[in-house]
Order: structure tokens, then C-alpha cells, then sequence
């Protein structure tokens, strides 16, 4: 079983250019091939303001690689984006590492994190 997370710094601009669903694919072939994984009528949901989307392959181990798309529907058609860079299944959690800004925003909320001096 893999768990995939992906962080979109910038999902408010994904999500009002009209994708709505993550499309995660996977290769059993080294990327010699990908199949999607996910059932179109069940793929993660895109939303404004939400910049981690979860996806779990019970399938899926550590040879593997993945990769993801955004869809959705713009003037009529369904719109595909083309596939981000792939990544393996093992080493996923090592690769989803935190900004310090977004250690910031999830963990300090509220707090000020400023020095004597403004910084």
C-alpha cells in the first residue's frame, strides 16, 4: 500500500482555471507505460484553499512509479494537464518535505515569529 500526498502551492490558480480532480497514474513497467488508478467518478476533489490532496494505492509498492495530472471540464471537454514528473513509490514520504513556509502556515498559526529586531 502506497500513500500519495500532493502539495499545490498554488491550487486557488488550478481550481479557478477549472480543474477539479487529481488523476493519479502508475507504472508497474519502470515508465515505460502509465495506467490511471483512480475510477474518474472517484478522483481526489480540487479545492480551493486545500494544497495537500491524499490518494491511497492498496495496490501499489515500492517499485513503482507515479505520476499525476489535473482534469476537468473548460469550455465543454474534458482537459487533461500534462503528467508531472514521476516519482517512485518508495521514498514518497522523504519526498514530501515542508517548506519553512509551510511549517509556518500549518504549525505556528497565530504566533509571531518575529526577533527583537523586525525579522
Amino acid at each position: 500500500m502506497i500513500t500519495l500526498r500532493v502539495t499545490e502551492e498554488r491550487i486557488d490558480e488550478v481550481a479557478e482555471a477549472g480543474f477539479t480532480r487529481l488523476v493519479v497514474e502508475r507504472s508497474d513497467d519502470g515508465g515505460l507505460s502509465y495506467n490511471e488508478i483512480t475510477v474518474p467518478s472517484e478522483r481526489p476533489v480540487l479545492e480551493a484553499g486545500q494544497p495537500v490532496i491524499s490518494f491511497i494505492d492498496r495496490r501499489g509498492d515500492s517499485t513503482a512509479l507515479y505520476r499525476t495530472r489535473y482534469a476537468g471540464t473548460i469550455d465543454g471537454a474534458e482537459v487533461l494537464t500534462d503528467p508531472s514528473t514521476a516519482i517512485e513509490g518508495l521514498g514518497l514520504a522523504l519526498r514530501n518535505v515542508l517548506t519553512v513556509e509551510q511549517v509556518k502556515q500549518r504549525y505556528f498559526f497565530g504566533f509571531d515569529l518575529t526577533d527583537d529586531e523586525g525579522r
